[in-house]
C-alpha cells in the first residue's frame, strides 16, 4: 500500500513537471526573455532534472529486476544515461559545440519532451476515455472517424499558435499563414505562401517538421489508437473507414503493429538522413545545419510531405541536379507511398515464404507503371525545353518528376516552367496518388483500380467485378464511385471560387487545386500571389485531401449500421450518354 502510495506521488508529479516543462519550453524558445527570466527558467530546468533522476532511480530499486526494467523503459533509461554522460562531460573533458546533441542544456530539454510526452499521453487517454463512455459524457458523443478529424483540427490549431510565437520566425507572420503553413505540414501537403527557411528560425522549422512528422503518422496510428484503447464493438461505418486505412480489424495485433509502424518510420528516416548527410560531404554547409537539412528532408520525403527548408527547395543550386540527392528522395517518397501494410506483407513473404497478397500486387504494380508512364510522358513532353541537360539528367528529372507528383511534392525544376501537357501528366498522378494506408494522399490507386476494373466489367456486361480470381465487394465498388465523384466536386468547386478571387491563370489554379487535394505540395509559383480568402479555400481542400472524403462522410452521416430498405420502389429506365 505504501508502495502505491509513493508511486502516486510520483505519477502526480509527472503530471505537474510536465506542465511546468511544456511552459518552460514554450517561454524560452518561443520569446525574447531578459537575463533574470532565464535564470528563473535555469532553476526551473534543474528541478526538472532532478525530478526525473530521482524518480527513475526510485521505480528502478523498487521494481526489483533492474534489467527488466531498462528494457521496457528503454526511452527513458537512455535519457537518464545522456543526462549523465553531459554531465561527465561538460564536468570533467570541457564539451565542445561539436558535441552540443550530448550537451547539459539539451540533455534538459530531452527530459522536458520526455515529460511532455507523458503528458500528451495523459490528455490523449482521458480524450479517448470520454469517448469510449460517450453514454456517460455531457459532451457531444464521439466516433472514430469525428475523433480523427477533430484531433486533426486541435493538431493544426496547436500548431498555428507556435508558429505565430515570436521566436518562430524571422519576419512578421500572419495568421493567415500561420494558419496556412500548419495545416499544409498536418496534411502533409508541402504547399506554402512563405519560404520556409527565410520567415523561419531554425526553432519554427523544427516545429513544422514535427508538424509534418504527427501528420505523416496520424491517420493511421491514430485510428490504431482509437480502436486499441477504446477496445469497443466496431460498428459497420467504423469497419468501413478502419477497413480503408489499416486494412485490418484484427484489434488483438494492433498494440504490436504500432509500435512496429513507428520503429519502422524511424528507422528508415534515419537511415535516409544519414545517406542525405553523408552525400552532402562536399557542399558547403557547416555541421550543425547539414545534420538538421538531412534529418528535415529525409523526414518530409518519407511523410510525401514535400517541404523544404533549402532557400530555393530542390531546385537550389547543385541540389537540383545531385543524382545521390536526387536517389535518396526518390527512394523515401516511394516507400512512404507504398504504406506499412504493403512493406509488411513484402517483408513477410521473403523472410517467412508467405505469398504476396492481392492488394500489394495492384499497389506494386500500379506504382510502377505509374511512375514509368509518367517519367516516359514527361520525358517525351519535355526533350526540347530540357535540352540543355545530358540525356542521363533529363531522365533523372523526368523520373523526380513522375515520383513526386505521387504526392511527395518536392520539385528539382520549376514547375512553373514545364510545358502545359507535362504539368497535365503530373496533375494526373497527383490526383491519383499514392496506396492506401501510406503516407500518400489523393484518391488513392487502389480506388483507381477499382475503378477501371468495374468500367471493364460493366463493358463487357458482367454482373461481378473481377481481378483475377477474386471479386470486388459492392461497398468497395459503391466507396470508390462516392470518392471519384465527391473529389470532383470539391475540386470543380473550389476552383470556381479560385477563378472568382483570383487574376492569376486558370490552369495554374487548376494546378494548385489538384495539388491541394492530393496533398501533394507542387505548386506554378501561385502560392504566395493568392488572395485571403483563397488560402483558406486552399486549407479547406488539403484537410479534405488528407482527412479523407469518406472519413469526413463518415464523420458527418447518420448511423448506417446494418441498415437496409424493407421495400423496392418501381424501377425507372433513364436515357443516358
Amino acid at each position: 500500500m505504501e508502495d502505491k502510495a509513493i508511486q502516486k506521488i510520483i505519477n502526480t508529479a509527472k503530471y505537474l513537471i510536465a506542465g511546468i516543462a511544456f511552459l518552460s519550453i514554450i517561454i524560452e524558445y518561443g520569446f525574447e526573455i531578459n537575463t533574470n527570466t532565464i535564470n528563473i527558467l535555469h532553476t526551473i530546468n534543474k528541478v526538472i532534472a532532478i525530478t526525473f533522476v530521482l524518480s527513475f532511480i526510485y521505480q528502478i530499486v523498487a521494481s526489483g529486476h533492474i534489467i527488466k526494467y531498462v528494457k521496457f523503459h528503454f526511452p527513458e533509461f537512455f535519457i537518464f544515461f545522456i543526462f549523465f554522460i553531459s554531465i561527465i562531460f561538460e564536468t570533467y573533458f570541457h564539451l565542445n559545440s561539436d558535441f552540443s546533441f550530448i550537451s547539459k542544456d539539451n540533455a534538459i530539454n530531452y527530459i522536458k519532451i520526455y515529460f511532455i510526452f507523458v503528458q500528451v499521453y495523459v490528455i490523449f487517454n482521458a480524450f479517448l476515455l470520454m469517448a469510449k463512455n460517450k453514454d456517460k459524457w455531457l459532451f457531444i458523443p464521439l466516433h472514430p472517424p469525428q475523433i480523427i478529424i477533430y484531433s486533426f483540427f486541435i493538431v493544426i490549431f496547436l500548431g498555428t499558435i507556435l508558429l505565430k510565437l515570436p521566436k518562430m520566425t524571422k519576419e512578421s507572420l500572419h495568421w493567415i499563414d500561420a494558419i496556412f503553413v500548419s495545416t499544409s505540414a498536418v496534411c502533409v501537403t508541402g504547399l506554402s505562401p512563405v519560404v520556409i527557411s527565410e520567415t523561419f528560425t531554425i526553432s519554427g522549422q523544427i516545429i513544422v517538421a514535427i508538424l509534418f512528422q504527427i501528420g505523416g503518422l496520424g491517420i493511421i496510428t491514430l485510428t490504431s489508437f482509437i480502436i486499441l484503447l477504446t477496445q469497443r464493438k466496431i460498428r459497420l461505418k467504423e469497419q468501413i473507414l478502419i477497413g480503408e486505412m489499416l486494412d485490418d480489424n484484427n484489434i488483438m495485433h494492433l498494440s504490436k503493429m504500432v509500435k512496429t509502424i513507428i520503429k519502422l518510420t524511424f528507422t528508415i528516416e534515419i537511415i535516409g538522413a544519414i545517406i542525405l548527410y553523408l552525400s552532402w560531404d562536399k557542399f558547403n554547409f557547416s555541421t550543425k545545419y547539414r545534420a538538421f537539412s538531412a534529418l528535415f528532408h529525409s523526414v518530409s520525403a518519407y511523410c510525401n510531405a514535400g517541404f523544404s527548408n533549402f532557400p530555393n527547395g530542390l531546385e537550389t543550386y547543385q541540389i537540383s541536379s545531385h543524382i545521390p540527392t536526387l536517389i535518396t528522395i526518390m527512394s523515401l517518397i516511394i516507400i512512404g507511398g507504398l504504406g506499412f501494410y504493403t512493406l509488411q506483407n513484402i517483408f513477410n513473404a521473403r523472410i517467412k515464404d508467405k505469398k504476396i497478397n492481392l492488394q500489394t500486387k495492384i499497389i506494386l504494380i500500379s506504382s510502377i507503371s505509374l511512375i514509368l508512364f509518367g517519367a516516359f510522358t514527361i520525358l517525351i513532353l519535355q526533350w526540347n525545353q530540357w535540352s540543355d541537360y545530358s540525356f542521363g539528367m533529363k531522365l533523372i528529372n523526368a523520373l523526380f518528376a513522375s515520383v513526386t507528383s505521387r504526392t511527395a511534392g518536392f520539385s528539382n525544376v520549376d514547375m512553373g516552367n514545364v510545358m502545359i501537357p507535362g504539368a497535365m501528366i503530373i496533375a494526373l498522378l497527383m490526383y491519383i496518388g499514392g496506396a492506401p494506408n501510406s503516407t500518400a494522399g489523393g484518391i488513392k490507386i487502389t480506388t483507381i483500380t477499382t475503378l477501371f476494373y468495374t468500367i471493364k466489367s460493366y463493358i463487357q456486361g458482367k454482373n461481378n467485378v473481377e481481378i483475377g480470381w477474386n471479386t470486388i465487394g459492392e461497398t468497395t465498388i459503391h466507396r470508390a464511385i462516392i470518392i471519384l465523384i465527391s473529389s470532383i466536386m470539391l475540386i470543380f468547386t473550389a476552383l470556381l471560387f479560385l477563378n472568382i478571387l483570383n487574376d492569376l491563370p486558370f490552369f495554374d489554379l487548376l494546378f494548385e487545386t489538384i495539388s491541394a487535394f492530393g496533398t501533394v505540395g507542387l505548386s506554378r509559383g501561385i502560392t504566395s500571389n493568392l488572395s485571403e480568402l483563397s488560402k483558406l479555400i486552399i486549407v479547406i481542400v488539403m484537410f479534405t485531401g488528407r482527412v479523407g472524403i469518406f472519413t469526413i462522410a463518415l464523420a458527418i452521416g447518420k448511423d448506417i449500421t446494418n441498415e437496409t430498405s424493407k421495400y423496392k420502389f418501381p424501377e425507372l429506365n433513364l436515357m443516358v450518354g
